[in-house]
């Protein structure tokens, strides 16, 4: 706050016993976080979901055909695709493969 730093603070009850630092931190002008949102919204972020409009993607083969509804803005772990598919596995990596070439899907991280 001093040093041209935000300064973030989750609160705490006031009779909890480790309260004082952080609700004193509050009362000099830190920001009060209760949920992600509020660091966001202070630092002029956006979650990506909401600023990314969906394209319409048309299938090239039937296992994209029934991998592509299964996709959404929110991480979706490769077994949930498995099991959700049922397409064997060497199928639905290979699919996962080809649609991040092709730039329709991204990984986020590793098996996701």
């Amino acid at each position: 706050m001093n040093h041209g730093r935000e300064v973030f603070a989750v609160p705490n009850g006031i009779f909890a016993a480790g309260s004082v630092g952080v609700n004193k931190l509050i009362q000099d002008g830190a920001h009060l976080v209760t949920d992600v949102q509020d660091i966001l919204m202070a630092l002029n972020l956006f979650m990506i979901p909401e600023h990314i409009e969906m394209q319409t993607v048309l299938p090239d083969n039937e296992e994209e055909s029934i991998l592509l509804p299964l996709l959404s803005h929110d991480p979706l772990h490769i077994d949930e695709l498995i099991r959700a598919s049922e397409l064997p596995t060497t199928t639905v990596t290979s699919t996962l493969m080809m649609m991040e070439i092709k730039g329709v899907i991204k990984q986020i991280s590793p098996m996701q």
